[in-house]
C-alpha cells in the first residue's frame, strides 16, 4: 500500500513502480476495473495517521479467496471451481499494457484496442516524435498551447482554458483530495490553480446509515451534476421497485429535494451474491 491523501495499492519492481491500483474511493480501487463498486467487496482500507501506517484488511465474514504475487509481478486470486475441485488462478492485475504503470507518459492515454496503444491527450503532441515512432512512448506528451495562467497576463487573452471529459480512465498519480460534492465546484477550483491540470469527479456517493428503527441502510447520492433530472430519477426508481428477487437489494425508499436526489436501498453487510459466487472481484476475466 502506497500511503497518502488517496491511498492505493502498488507493484514495485525493485524499486521502480510497476503498476497502481488507482486511488480508494472508500469501497474499491477505482482503476481496477473487476473490482465491484456497486456493494461491498469485504475490502476495507485503514488509515493510522498518528502512527504513520496504512493497511489493507479483509472481512472474515466472507468466503476466503487467496490473493498472491507471482514472481511475473502478477496479482493474482484463486477461485474454487465447485466442479472440478479445484482452484483456478484469476489475473487481477495487470491485466495488459496499458496497466503498466508509465506505458505511455505523462498526458498519454493508452488503449489496448488501438494501434498503436499510445496517443496524446487532445491539445498535447509527443514530447519526441522520433521516439513515438519507435512504439517508445514513455517520454509522454506535452502541451501545446500555455495554459491561460501560464501565459503573459498583460496581453489580452480572450481564449479561457476549459476541460475535456475522459472516461475509463485511472485518476492520475500524485492527486489531490477536496471535499467537494459538485463537478462544476471541483472545475472552478482546479482552475484557480495553475498546477491542477485535471479534475475527477463521481457521479454517484455512497453512505451508509440508520433508520429511527435502527435498521441499516445504503443511502446512494446522486450528484448534481449528473444530468439527470428528475423525471428520468421517478422512472429510475419505480424500475427499481418493480424489480423483487431474494438475490436484489430492496429499494427502501428515495429523496428528492431540490437538487437532491438519493436513494435508500437495503445494506448488505456481507457483500453481494457475486461476491460468494465468483471471488472479490467480478468474474469477467476469469
Amino acid at each position: 500500500m502506497e500511503p497518502g491523501e488517496l491511498p492505493e495499492g502498488v507493484i514495485l519492481n525493485r524499486s521502480v513502480k510497476y503498476w497502481r491500483s488507482g486511488p480508494w474511493n472508500g469501497m474499491s480501487f477505482i482503476g481496477i476495473s473487476d473490482m465491484d463498486t456497486n456493494y461491498l467487496t469485504g475490502f476495507t482500507v485503514i488509515t493510522d495517521n498518528q502512527a504513520g501506517t496504512i493497511y489493507f484488511v479483509y472481512s472474515l465474514t466472507l468466503p476466503s479467496f487467496p490473493l498472491f504475487l507471482s514472481s511475473l509481478g502478477a496479482l493474482i486470486q484463486m477461485n474454487w471451481d465447485a466442479e472440478t475441485s479445484k482452484w483456478v488462478n484469476n489475473e487481477i492485475a495487470p491485466k495488459g499494457p496499458c496497466d503498466i504503470y508509465g506505458t505511455c507518459g505523462s498526458f498519454g492515454i493508452c488503449n489496448d484496442t488501438n494501434s498503436p496503444i499510445c496517443n496524446c491527450l487532445r491539445g498535447y503532441e509527443p514530447t519526441s516524435t522520433e521516439e513515438w515512432h519507435r512504439e517508445n512512448w514513455t517520454g509522454g506528451c506535452i502541451r501545446r498551447v500555455k495554459l491561460q495562467c501560464e501565459r503573459n497576463s498583460s496581453i489580452h487573452d480572450s481564449i479561457a482554458d476549459r476541460f475535456i471529459k475522459l472516461t475509463g480512465v485511472k485518476l492520475p498519480d500524485f492527486s489531490d483530495y477536496s471535499a467537494l460534492n459538485d463537478a462544476i465546484d471541483c472545475g472552478d477550483l482546479c482552475l484557480k490553480n495553475c498546477s491542477c491540470v485535471a479534475f475527477a469527479h463521481s457521479n454517484g456517493i455512497s453512505f451508509m446509515g440508520k433508520l429511527p428503527s435502527v435498521q441499516e441502510l445504503a443511502v446512494k447520492r446522486l450528484s448534481k451534476s449528473s444530468g439527470q433530472g428528475i423525471e428520468e430519477f421517478r422512472n429510475e426508481v419505480i424500475l427499481i421497485s418493480k424489480l423483487q428477487h431474494r438475490n436484489l437489494v430492496k429499494l427502501l425508499g428515495f429523496c428528492i429535494e431540490g437538487d437532491e436526489k438519493m436513494l435508500l436501498c437495503e445494506f448488505m453487510p456481507n457483500s453481494s451474491l457475486d461476491t460468494f459466487l465468483f471471488g472479490l472481484f467480478s468474474a469477467a476475466s476469469i
